[in-house]
């Protein structure tokens, strides 16, 4: 293969015809991942804690700290131990003080429990609904008749405004 005008100077053809450099790159990164791996478990002690199941939500929370810091290299070892385990790097959804996340959540047999719900219904106009579950149908708390929809994602509904004082006058 020959370089290019966008080949990068020095770069050499694999057998394949295409050129190292992808391969050089992860090659070179990866050495100084562990390097600096290697440093901190000196400084700090460091050893296999990133093995641990139970600190997803520390591992992401540190993730992003060390975004803010700068060096690829933090950055990298924290998407790695993510990575081992399978972690997604999504912040975890904030709580509404009871423990359930805001936001859209999919929909799950979990959902259908009778609670109303806000839900989201692809190719219905908005697409937003009130509905619970009951009886094999989701439902409209206004018409009560099981209705032939597929919600996808649905959220907890909010609690009432409080009444003004004066009766909203």
């Amino acid at each position: 293969m020959t370089p290019s005008p966008t080949t990068p100077q020095g770069a050499e053809p694999r057998e394949d015809g295409a050129f190292k450099t992808t391969d050089q790159l992860v090659d070179e990164f990866a050495a100084a991942l562990k390097d600096k791996l290697n440093l901190a478990a000196d400084k700090y002690g460091y050893t296999n804690g990133w093995m641990r199941v139970d600190w997803r939500d520390n591992c992401i929370a540190d993730l992003n700290r060390h975004l803010a810091k700068g060096d690829p290299r933090d950055v990298a070892a924290y998407c790695a131990f993510a990575w081992h385990h399978g972690w997604s790097t999504a912040p975890a959804a904030p709580t509404n003080g009871g423990g359930e996340s805001e936001g859209w959540r999919e929909v799950t047999d979990e959902v259908k429990d009778g609670r109303e719900v806000l839900a989201f219904v692809p190719g219905l106009g908005m697409g937003l609904m009130v509905l619970f579950w009951m009886d094999g149908y989701w439902r409209e708390k206004a018409n009560m008749m099981g209705l032939k929809i597929a919600p996808t994602h649905y959220m907890p509904l909010p609690a009432p405004p409080v009444p003004l004082a004066d009766g909203g006058r």
